[in-house]
């Protein structure tokens, strides 16, 4: 488990600003403890299941009868 409940803001810091490839103890430990623990956050997605880039907010695409007009609208993802 985790040391503490900021450990990966920690981890994040001392990547970015301190050395990328020489790990101290601590983000030693934080790096152990998401070994350990990837299992558990395995998730299996649908298939068919529609998924877009992490964005925030959605666009609205209409839906349309037969006849053309539009009858409601639905949440898709941004136009690239």
């Amino acid at each position: 488990m985790f040391k503490v409940w900021s450990s990966f803001f920690s981890f994040r810091y001392r990547t970015e600003h301190g050395e990328r490839y020489f790990h101290d103890i601590a983000v030693q430990e934080f790096l152990s403890a998401v070994v350990a623990t990837a299992r558990d956050r395995v998730e299996s997605v649908p298939k068919g299941q529609r998924h877009w880039r992490a964005q925030l907010g959605s666009d609205d695409e209409p839906c349309r009868d037969l006849d053309g007009q539009i009858v409601d609208y639905r949440a898709v993802a941004y136009p690239a």
